[in-house]
């Protein structure tokens, strides 16, 4: 290290709010070993503080806030567990409600086994890891891994009409899709329509439907 580095080194490790601002653009991952510190600069942040803010001025609630982190949650599980094999979890609902299928949202932990739900946690876990390591591919249908429903996506064009006449909610999307096609909407599909907008109008999707 020369002077100048030296210098530059010194004036950051004597300045506590320049060596924070730095720390805070370090990856995650790279600070584990300092989750004090970790939780530090999350709270000291000016993304903390505006939340903060917002809450107080009653923008929205707490309780609000953590109920979309759930939603977030939930949206995420329903892409990963698209992408593994369920049949260890489908087996062992066949063999508590049969063909009830009112019944499967009733069901709790212990009814399923933690057995049977760390094995589906461990494979969605495990497909993160491996969607960061292969390359992100711009439009579903083109996908070569996991469980795509291409159905749906061959009638994509009938879902982005369902969507701009009303079913805008995933909810509302879902059961049309249900009820006019065969099958469910991917939760991801509402974000694909607002980025992409009319599949008619993108021609890789035109061209994999005339494939099809």
């Amino acid at each position: 290290m020369d002077d100048s580095a030296k210098l530059e080194f010194a004036s950051l490790i004597t300045d506590q709010t320049k060596l924070l601002e730095l720390i805070a653009q370090v990856p995650h991952q790279a600070l584990k070993q300092y989750p004090a510190l970790q939780k530090y600069l999350v709270i000291q942040s000016e993304r903390n503080k505006e939340l903060q803010r917002a809450i107080k001025n009653g923008d929205f609630t707490e309780q609000e806030w953590n109920l979309s982190l759930y939603r977030l949650l939930d949206n995420l599980g329903y892409e990963m567990v698209q992408t593994i094999d369920t049949t260890i979890l489908s087996n062992r609902v066949i063999h508590l409600v049969g063909a009830d299928i009112h019944s499967i949202e009733t069901l709790s932990i212990q009814d399923i086994g933690s057995e049977v739900l760390s094995e589906i946690l461990i494979k969605m876990a495990n497909s993160v890891i491996d969607t960061t390591k292969v390359k992100v591919i711009k439009y579903p249908w083109l996908a070569e891994k996991g469980r795509i429903d291409f159905g749906f996506y061959a009638q994509l064009d009938k879902v982005y009409a369902a969507w701009v006449d009303g079913f805008t909610s995933h909810y509302k999307l879902n059961m049309w899709c249900e009820s006019n096609i065969g099958t469910r909407a991917p939760q991801s599909c509402i974000k694909f329509f607002k980025e992409h907008g009319n599949p008619s109008e993108i021609k890789e999707w035109l061209e994999w439907k005339s494939t099809r």
